[in-house]
């Protein structure tokens, strides 16, 4: 709703360059209006449909918008602004860049905010972009995608910070940045990941002023690497043995090849080797075959397997990649009468 009653005041108000008309009445009566003529529209129609809001009022620029309470979270809307026919910066629609963005985007159109949003009780702080416009209607993940195969250069190579330009070089800072803070909390939502490997990816639009009239805009990545998840098999020469010295560090995902009973020096006079069963530390429990030959983790019942389920046997020096999510894995060897002595 609040989307539909920004767009349709836009619709109906044209900016009042005389500055002579400025309040709500001029503006839903005679279509035309001053900035506070737009925010004070705005706010009637929000209150009348029960959308709580407040007034932003920049003294230092000499400009008023509206801040509006969207699923509990405040956001910042610029209807003013956003009153415009330019379409000068390709697929970014103009008449929305200022529908709920951030406190810290609006300081870059409106630099006087950065000191009022800064200050001591300043009631409608907002730092997230969840009900965005074009995060809502999923333009910022397109042009985040187009981003991809370049942060994708970096994550393979493994590195913990690095910039990529902007693709908006040549937009004014007051569209450019804000667009890309839109991109970035785009990028920040996106899942990224290398072989065996992911990590946190926080990304930061920069525009910065150079020399003259001169900019640049890129965006700055910072890398938190995840370590895999991963667990230590131990192995026992029979249920009652302890575990040997020798263990197996298994990354989950990664096919690893387990030790052999010989390689161990297991044996169990005449017997022949018959397997390893399994038994997991974080949740006590066994991998086993049930009625159905599906294998699956279970905990023991009374110090027994239920009815239909057996120990499931993983072969000498077969590959595991799955068998725990962390913690320790205990290989106990099983032993079958050798026929070759019967």
């Amino acid at each position: 709703m609040a989307l539909y009653l920004h767009d349709w005041l836009l619709y109906q108000l044209e900016y009042d360059n005389s500055l002579k008309w400025s309040s709500a009445e001029s503006a839903l009566t005679r279509g035309v209006g001053t900035c506070q003529a737009y925010e004070s529209a705005y706010s009637k129609l929000l209150t009348a449909v029960g959308i709580i809001n407040s007034e932003t009022r920049d003294t230092y620029d000499g400009h008023t918008w509206n801040a509006v309470k969207l699923d509990g979270k405040w956001y910042q809307v610029d209807c003013t602004w956003d009153d415009t026919s330019d379409n000068f910066y390709g697929d970014l629609d103009q008449r929305h860049l200022y529908f709920c963005i951030t406190d810290e985007l609006m300081a870059i159109a409106h630099k006087g905010h950065a000191k009022i949003y800064t200050a001591d009780g300043y009631a409608t702080r907002l730092t997230s972009l969840k009900d965005n416009y074009f995060v809502h209607n999923g333009k910022a993940d397109e042009w985040a995608a187009k981003y991809a195969d370049r942060i994708q250069q970096h994550f393979d190579a493994k590195e913990n910070k690095f910039s990529i330009d902007a693709d908006n070089q040549s937009f004014p800072p007051s569209i450019s940045g804000i667009q890309n803070g839109i991109v970035a909390f785009a990028m920040n939502l996106r899942e990224w990941k290398t072989t065996n490997a992911k990590a946190d990816l926080a990304a930061n639009s920069i525009v910065a002023m150079q020399s003259g009239y001169k900019w640049i805009s890129r965006f700055d990545f910072y890398a938190t690497w995840k370590e895999p998840a991963s667990y230590t098999i131990r192995y026992h020469g029979s249920d009652a043995a302890p575990a040997v010295a020798r263990t197996t560090r298994v990354v989950v995902g990664t096919p690893t090849a387990t030790l052999t009973s010989s390689a161990l020096g297991f044996s169990c006079g005449p017997m022949a080797f018959a397997g390893w069963k399994a038994h997991r530390d974080c949740d006590d429990a066994w991998f086993v075959i049930d009625a159905a030959g599906n294998g699956r983790w279970a905990k023991l019942d009374g110090g027994a397997l239920s009815e239909g389920r057996s120990f499931y046997r993983y072969v000498d020096g077969g590959k595991v990649s799955g068998t725990a999510p962390s913690g320790r894995v205990d290989f106990y060897a099983t032993w079958i009468e050798n026929k070759e002595y019967a």
